[in-house]
């Protein structure tokens, strides 16, 4: 495996390895990023799920995604990520943010906010 032969290297996976959420792909996504997750160097960015279900998305559709990612990277590995502008296509940032803020009130997992900053540690913060 690619994350086995770099073992420093700190990996983010993106709008969750876009799960084709409209075709309703879910046991191959699932699978498969499963597998990344054992990984724990490895964090994932809850975000772009909108965006790839159908134009008449729910929330209720996008819930297994959402609940798969929690299950498998423990909160201390999860950023919360808007795709925004991108998500205008499809919603708008307070819509994904609540849906966010609730799967994680749900999971039973609080958003960490210094995740980033473990993630990505070049990131500075000004003020």
């Amino acid at each position: 495996m690619f994350l086995a032969k770099y073992p420093d290297l700190r990996v983010v996976v993106d709008h969750c390895a876009k799960p084709e959420i409209r075709n309703k792909h879910f046991d191959d996504w699932s699978r498969d990023l499963a597998e990344i997750a054992k990984d724990g160097a490895v964090c994932c960015k809850l975000s772009g799920l909108v965006t790839e279900s159908a134009q008449d998305w729910s929330e209720a559709e996008l819930k297994p995604f959402i609940n798969h990612v929690f299950e498998i990277f423990p909160e201390n590995r999860l950023l919360f990520g808007s795709d925004w502008p991108v998500l205008n296509l499809a919603s708008d940032y307070q819509t994904w943010k609540d849906i966010a803020v609730r799967s994680h009130e749900e999971a039973g997992q609080s958003a960490v906010p210094d995740n980033a900053h473990a993630a990505y540690p070049r990131l500075t913060v000004n003020g």
